[in-house]
């Protein structure tokens, strides 16, 4: 997945700009942790972040093509509740890539889209 790879890639070569920035995207403004749209905005900012701090600009192209068809082809959520429990899983994997563990953070990205997609098909019944 192309998720998991430019996770693993970040772990190994992202520096502390990056990972500066990431950090910056997980803290949340407290008028803001009630808006599903800003909060899923975050999100996508965080993913196109990991995307950079892998250091392969083709990863980066690929990965704002990726959200763009999300966007065009799956309904937006907009849901506070899963966009906060993201901010979990988030944490974790950056932690495993400010620790340079790539394996580590490649598994927890692999169980995060794998939630993600669960939660997408309960919400499309």
């Amino acid at each position: 997945m192309l998720e998991t790879y430019a996770t693993a890639q970040a772990a190994i070569n992202a520096d502390r700009n990056d990972i500066d920035y990431l950090k910056s995207l997980l803290w949340i403004p407290l008028e803001k942790k009630k808006d599903g749209q800003w909060l899923q905005a975050n999100r996508s900012k965080f993913h196109l972040g990991l995307a950079r701090a892998s250091k392969n600009p083709v990863l980066e192209v690929l990965m704002k093509g990726l959200i763009s068809l999300l966007r065009k082809y799956f309904k937006d959520f907009h849901d506070v509740e899963f966009e906060l429990e993201s901010l979990n899983s988030h944490e974790m994997i950056l932690e495993n890539i400010e620790n340079k563990n790539p394996e580590k953070a490649r598994d927890l990205m692999e169980n995060y889209i794998l939630g993600m997609k669960e939660f997408i098909n309960l919400k499309q019944r």
